[in-house]
C-alpha cells in the first residue's frame, strides 16, 4: 500500500508544505494523481527509451554491459544485477559477465 492511501485510511490528510498539494480537497487530491500518473509515465518512457537504445546497440554488434555504462561488475548490487540478466534475456544482448 502507498503512503498516500494509509494516510487516507487512517482519517488524515497529506499537505504538502512545499507545493500546493492538499489530499483534504478535490483539487489536492486530483493533483496527487496526475503527478503519480506523470511519474508512472515518466518511468515508461525511460523503460521504453532504454530497451530502444539497447535494442538499437545489439544490432550493430555492441553488448550492453555494466563496463560499457561505465558501472564496474562490483558497483551492481544484486537485484540490479537480476535485472539485468532477465533484461538480456527478453532483449536478445548479451549480459555483463557475472551476472
Amino acid at each position: 500500500m502507498l503512503l498516500p492511501e494509509r494516510v487516507v485510511r487512517a482519517g488524515a490528510s497529506f499537505q504538502s508544505l512545499t507545493e500546493a498539494v492538499d489530499t483534504s480537497t478535490s483539487a489536492g487530491r486530483m493533483l496527487m494523481q496526475m503527478l503519480g500518473t506523470f511519474g508512472e509515465f515518466e518511468r515508461s518512457m525511460l523503460r521504453e527509451r532504454t530497451l530502444a537504445g539497447l535494442k538499437s546497440g545489439a544490432a550493430v554488434g555492441r553488448a550492453a554491459t555494466a563496463a560499457g555504462l561505465g558501472l564496474g561488475a562490483s558497483n551492481l548490487t544484486y537485484a540490479e544485477a537480476t535485472w539485468t540478466q532477465q533484461l538480456a534475456e527478453r532483449g536478445g544482448f548479451e549480459p555483463p559477465k557475472g551476472c
